[in-house]
């Protein structure tokens, strides 16, 4: 019997326990690891075929990304855990094991790390971009759709360039800050685009603290 046959032969067989388990799973990854006692799937496009065949709903599913664009209001899990977090946190480290047990480990560390992270955010007033890694900042510019603030390039990420250099004082103030693309920045190393030119599109000026709207404390 080809292996295929094989797979659809066994699905067929626990018809009923398949759907009830792939019913109580989350996504894809979790439904294959319930299923796997009956039938031995590893690849999501055979899923999905099988789903397809024997017309099983999952709409329910919640994908890949569990907490994107979550924030602690709208995500209960992490909400829940907000309180336990803060009482069982010591000396920077955290234990994802008093989470809710119905949750796998790698749920348990992705929530926890969620909210240790928030936590310490709340310790720590964000007052310019730049203290948040590149890669949240590149995530912010997309979500406002935000292009080159000289030209208005916008085919893929530009990059944050101090207006007066990075010696000065409060160099990462947003005044000091724009957003342009690399062909703008590469003309302002050659001396082709002035200071005073460059002011006018400051950060502080362009997005002014609209770019709080934009992230999300688990970035």
């Amino acid at each position: 019997m080809k292996k295929n046959e094989e797979i659809y032969l066994l699905f067929s067989q626990h018809l009923d326990e398949i759907k009830e388990l792939i019913l109580q799973s989350t996504n894809i990854a979790d439904a294959l690891r319930r299923i796997n006692k009956y039938v031995n799937i590893k690849r999501y496009d055979k899923f999905h075929e099988l789903v397809n065949k024997f017309d099983i709903d999952i709409s329910h599913f919640i994908k890949y990304a569990w907490n994107k664009g979550k924030t602690k209001e709208t995500d209960k899990r992490i909400k829940k855990c907000v309180d336990t977090y803060k009482r069982k946190y010591q000396n920077g480290e955290i234990k994802a094991g008093f989470i809710n047990k119905q949750h796998s480990e790698e749920t348990k560390k992705r929530i926890a790390k969620s909210v240790k992270k928030h936590f310490q955010n709340e310790k720590k007033e964000i007052s310019s971009i730049k203290e948040l890694s590149k890669r949240t900042v590149t995530k912010i510019f997309q979500r406002m759709n935000l292009g080159c603030s000289r030209c208005g390039w916008n085919e893929s990420t530009c990059d944050l360039h101090h207006i007066h250099g990075r010696k000065i004082e409060n160099a990462d103030d947003h005044s000091n800050l724009c957003y342009i693309c690399p062909n703008c920045h590469r003309l302002i190393h050659t001396h082709k685009i002035s200071t005073q030119e460059l002011e006018q599109f400051s950060l502080d000026k362009i997005i002014k603290d609209k770019w709080r709207e934009f992230y999300y404390w688990n970035d």
